[in-house]
C-alpha cells in the first residue's frame, strides 16, 4: 500500500483496530479490513460493519495486521489529507488498493527498491506482505508476487545477503542516527546478524504464501549457495562477513524445501538447498568452522533450533532407505558445529542454549547396528575407514550408547582372554601351576563373588582387590551369599548391590558427607579410609553399570563429569552448593571500582576439617593477594578447581581408578556426564504404559483378568506421581526407570491367594509382585496404597 493516500491507509488501520476490538480473529483482520475499504471506495458507501474474517489467510495476516495496527497513519494536518476524499481520488484509491499500484496484467511490485540489493528486514518483509495480502484480498493475485520478489532479491545474491537482518547500531560520533543499519561488519566473534529480527521476519512469511513464497525462497537460496560452493574453503577466512551469508540461509525456513531440478536447468529430479548448504559446511576451512562455533554459541535458542532441525530430519529417511556416506556426512558436520557451540555456551555461561537431548536422532539411535558401527569406528580410528556415526556420539541417545558400552566391554574381555590364552600356551607347566593359584578362571563367563551377609563389605573388598587380571571385573557378575542355596539369575545380584550400597554410600560409613542445601553426597576430605576402599567404591559403581543395576546413590552430576575427565565450572559447584556459587557469581557481576573494599577477599579459601576452621591459599602467598576487578575471574576459577578437585584429590583419585578398572575405553568418553548419571541412578521419567505393556503374569492372572485391569487402572488413574514412584520402588527396588525406560523392566504379577485383608507384597530382587484377588477395585486401591506407603522394611521379600 506504499502509494495509497494516507487517508485511505488510515481507514484500513482503523478498520483493523475495530475488528480486533469487537473480538474478531486478528489473524485475518487485515484481509477483512482491506476488502471492506476497497469495496466501499468502489461503491461510494461507508465500510461495512464488523464481519467475521475469512479463514485461510493464516498467521502471516496476523503479523501484517499487527504491523498495520501499530503504524501511524501518516496523515498530516492539512485538509487535503484529512478531509473527505473526492470521488475521483476515491476511484483512484480503490484501484490502488485493489491492484497494489500495478496494472492488472503486471503483478510485479512497482515499489522502487532502495538499492539494487534490497535489505531483508522485518519492516521490508512486512511491507511486501501487506502488498501481497492487498492483492489477494482484491482477488487480483494469489501468488504473493511482491513478497516472492523481495525474498528472491534479498536472499538470492551475496550482496543482498551481506545486508540481510543487519544489527541496528546506536548513534555515533559520525552522525549516524540511532537505529540506522550499521555497516556490515562481521568479526570472528560476532556475525553481525540480528537473530531476533531474522527469526521474526522468517516466521512472518513462513506460512504466508505457502508453496509460492517457499519456492521463491528455496530457489534464491539454492542459487546463492551454488555461487558459494566453488569458494567454500575461502568463506569466512579473510572476510568473516562472507560466512554470514551461509548463516542467513541456514536460518531460513526455505533451506529444507524440495525443488524440481528442471527449474534450475538441471537433469530431471529433486534437490534441496540444504544439500548444497551442507556441502559448503563440509568444505569450510578449520578457521571458518571455529568462527561458526563462536557465532552459534551466542545464538538464541530459536535460531539454533532452526539451524539443526533440517539436518536432523535427514536421518529420519533411515526409516525407509539406506543413506550414503555423502548424504550423512554433511548434516553430521553441521550438527557437530552446533553441538560444540552448545557446549561452549554451557562452559561460558553455565547454561546450554538447547538441551543436549535435542541433538539426539531417535531414528538413527534405533536403526544403527551397534556391532557394525563399532567396527567401522575402530577402522576409522586406525585410518582404514572414513566414516562412523560414533565420530558424532551426540546424535545417539543414552540408551544407544549403553548398548555400545556393553559391546565394547565384551570385545575387550574377549580380546584379553585370547591374549591370556596365548600367554598361557607359552608358559612352562610350573608357571601354569603357579598362575592357577593367583588368577581367576579366565575361561569362566562370569565373575563370581561369594560373600557373607554379616561381612559383605570386607568380603567384597577382598574379592575385588584380589581379582587378577582386573579386566575380570568386566564379566557379568554372579553373587552367592555364603550358606544360602540358590542360583543367581539376577535377583541375588540385585539384592547384593542394594545391601552394599546402603552400607557404603551413606554418611554413616564416614566416606561421604551430605551437602545440607541439596541432600547430595560429597567426598569427605577428612576420611581416613584406605585407597583400596575408595577403589572398591569406584569399581562397584562401574560393575553396577555393566550389570544394568540402578543404584540409589545421590551424587551431584559433577562426580560423573570428573569420572569422564571433563572440565569443571562454577555451574557444577552451583548444583550442590548453590549459596557458595551464588556468592561467586555476585562477585563476577560486581563492576564497581571499590571491589577490594566491598568484597574484602584474597586468594584464600576457608573450610572445615575435623570441626575446626582452616584456610587454604589458592596460589602461593594467596593471603597477600587481594581480589580485584582484574583478577576476580581467576579467583573464581581457582576456587572452583580447589573445591571440586584439589580438596578431595586423595579420595577421588583412587575412586576414579577403581571406576576406570571397569569402565574404560573409547565409548565412555562419548557420554555426557548427565547420561552417565542416568546410567547409574536411572531416570525420573516414568512411563507406566510401557511398564504395563512389558508386564508378565502367572496363572490365573493374565492381562484380561479383572484384578489386573483394576490394578493398572489404579496405577495410571488413581495414584499420584509420588505414589507411582513409591509403587515402582516397592515392586522393583528402585523409584527410577532404567536408561532404556520402564519398557525394559520385566514386572511379574502373581496371585497371592483369594480376597483377604493381606497387603500386596513383592520380591524386589526379581521385580515380582504378589497381589491377592481382591473383591473390588476400591479395596485393591486402598490395600495398594497401604502397601507402598509402609513398604520401607515391610512387605518386601
Amino acid at each position: 500500500m506504499a502509494s495509497i493516500p494516507a487517508s485511505i491507509q488510515a481507514q484500513v488501520v482503523q478498520r483493523v483496530r475495530e475488528l480486533i476490538a469487537t473480538g474478531a480473529d486478528p489473524k485475518n483482520a487485515f484481509v477483512t479490513a482491506t476488502r471492506e475499504v476497497a469495496s466501499s471506495l468502489r461503491s461510494g458507501a461507508p465500510a461495512a460493519a464488523a464481519a467475521p474474517p475469512s479463514a485461510g489467510a493464516g498467521a502471516a495476516a496476523a503479523a501484517a495486521a499487527a504491523a498495520a495496527a501499530d503504524e501511524p497513519s501518516g496523515a498530516d494536518d492539512s485538509d487535503e489529507s484529512t478531509g473527505p476524499a473526492k470521488p475521483a481520488e476515491d476511484a483512484a484509491s480503490a484501484e490502488a488498493l485493489r491492484f497494489g499500484n500495478s496494472a492488472p496484467g503486471c503483478l510485479r511490485s512497482s515499489r522502487a527498491p532502495a538499492s539494487r540489493h534490497p535489505r531483508a528486514t522485518v519492516a521490508s518483509l512486512t511491507a511486501a506482505l501487506e502488498e501481497s495480502v492487498s492483492l489477494l484480498a482484491a482477488e487480483v493475485d494469489t501468488t504473493f508476487q511482491p513478497l516472492r520478489l523481495l525474498v528472491s532479491e534479498a536472499l538470492g545474491e551475496e550482496a543482498a545477503l551481506d545486508r540481510a537482518f543487519v544489527k541496528d547500531a546506536p548513534a555515533d560520533e559520525e552522525g549516524r542516527e540511532e537505529g540506522m543499519p550499521a555497516e556490515v561488519v562481521a568479526t570472528s566473534e560476532d556475525s553481525g546478524i540480528d537473530y531476533d529480527a531474522a527469526m521474526a521476519g522468517f516466521a512472518m512469511i513462513k506460512d504466508a504464501g505457502g508453496m509460492q513464497v517457499g519456492d521463491a525462497g528455496a530457489m534464491a537460496s539454492f542459487l546463492a549457495l551454488r555461487a558459494m560452493k566453488p569458494r567454500a574453503e575461502e568463506l569466512g577466512v579473510a572476510h568473516p562477513h562472507t560466512l554470514r551469508r551461509l548463516v542467513v540461509i541456514l536460518l531460513s525456513p526455505f533451506v529444507g524445501l524440495t525443488l524440481d531440478t528442471e527449474m534450475l536447468g538441471l537433469p530431471e529430479g529433486k534437490t534441496k538447498p540444504l544439500t548444497l548448504a551442507l556441502d559448503v559446511v563440509s568444505s569450510l576451512h578449520s578457521e571458518a568452522r571455529a568462527t561458526l562455533v563462536r557465532w552459534f554459541s551466542r545464538m538464541p535458542a530459536g535460531a539454533l533450533e532452526a539451524i539443526i532441525t533440517p539436518s536432523l530430519a535427514v536421518f529420519d529417511e533411515l526409516h525407509s532407505r539406506s543413506l550414503t556416506v555423502d548424504e550423512v556426512r554433511g548434516p553430521s558436520e553441521l550438527l557437530a558445529i552446533a553441538h560444540e557451540a552448545n557446549e561452549a555456551c554451557f562452559r561460558r555461561e553455565m547454561r546450554r542454549i538447547l538441551p543436549f537431548e535435542r541433538f539426539y536422532s531417535s531414528v538413527l539411535s534405533d536403526e544403527i547396528r551397534p556391532e557394525d558401527e563399532y567396527k567401522r569406528h575402530i577402522l576409522s580410528q586406525r585410518g582404514k575407514g572414513s566414516f562412523s556415526f560414533l565420530m558424532y556420539p551426540f546424535l545417539l541417545s543414552a540408551a544407544a550408547k549403553t548398548e555400545l558400552l556393553a559391546l565394547e566391554a565384551r570385545s575387550t574381555m574377549i580380546e584379553r582372554i585370547r591374549h591370556s590364552e596365548s600367554l598361557a600356551q607359552s608358559r612352562t607347566a610350573a608357571e601354569r601351576a603357579a598362575a592357577a593359584h593367583t588368577s581367576d578362571d579366565l575361561a569362566s563367563p562370569f565373575f563370581v563373588l561369594e560373600v557373607r551377609r554379616d561381612a559383605i563389605v570386607e568380603d567384597t573388598l577382598r574379592r575385588i582387590v584380589n581379582a587378577s587380571p582386573k579386566w575380570q571385573l568386566l564379566k557379568p557378575l554372579r553373587v552367592k551369599f555364603a550358606g544360602e542355596a540358590g542360583i543367581d539369575e539376577g535377583g541375588v545380584r540385585k539384592e547384593f548391590f542394594q545391601v552394599i550400597t546402603r552400607q557404603l554410600f551413606t554418611v554413616d560409613y564416614g566416606m561421604f558427607r551430605e551437602e545440607p542445601e541439596t541432600n547430595t553426597l560429597w567426598f569427605n576430605h577428612d576420611s581416613v579410609e584406605s585407597r583400596v576402599q575408595w577403589e572398591l567404591l569406584g569399581s562397584l559403581l562401574g560393575m553396577a553399570i555393566h550389570n544394568s543395576i540402578i543404584l540409589d546413590v545421590q551424587f551431584p552430576t559433577v562426580v560423573y563429569r570428573r569420572l569422564l575427565g571433563q572440565p569443571v565450572t562454577l555451574r557444577d559447584l552451583a548444583e550442590f552448593r548453590p549459596s557458595v556459587a551464588k556468592s561467586l557469581s555476585a562477585l563476577l557481576d560486581y563492576e564497581a571500582d571499590d571491589i577490594e573494599d566491598v568484597m574484602a577477599l584474597d586468594f584464600t579459601a576457608s573450610y572445615d576439617s575435623w570441626g575446626a576452621s582452616k584456610t587454604h591459599e589458592l596460589v602461593p602467598d594467596g593471603a597477600k593477594r587481594p581480589v580485584t576487578q582484574a583478577n576476580k575471574a581467576e579467583y573464581v576459577q581457582r576456587y572452583v578447581t580447589w573445591a571440586l578437585e584439589e580438596l578431595i584429590s586423595e579420595q577421588f583419585e583412587p575412586f576414579r581408578k577403581g571406576f576406570a578398572n571397569v569402565v574404560s575405553g573409547k565409548v565412555p568418553k562419548m557420554f555426557q556426564a548427565e547420561e552417565m548419571e542416568l546410567l547409574v541412578t536411572g531416570s525420573k521419567d516414568l512411563d507406566f504404559a510401557k511398564l504395563k505393556s512389558a508386564a508378565r503374569y502367572e496363572e490365573p492372572y493374565d492381562a484380561d483378568h479383572q484384578v489386573i485391569k483394576w490394578f493398572w487402572e489404579a496405577v495410571q488413574d488413581e495414584l499420584s506421581a509420588e505414589e507411582q514412584r513409591k509403587l515402582l520402588a516397592f515392586a522393583t527396588g528402585s523409584a527410577r526407570a532404567p536408561i532404556r525406560g520402564l519398557g525394559s523392566v520385566r514386572l511379574t504379577i502373581s496371585r497371592a491367594g483369594p480376597d483377604s485383608e493381606f497387603l500386596p507384597s513383592a520380591h524386589t530382587c526379581f521385580s515380582h509382585m504378589l497381589l491377592p484377588e481382591y473383591e473390588s477395585k476400591d479395596k485393591l486401591v486402598a490395600k495398594l496404597r497401604s502397601a507402598i506407603l509402609e513398604s520401607e522394611g515391610f512387605g518386601l521379600m
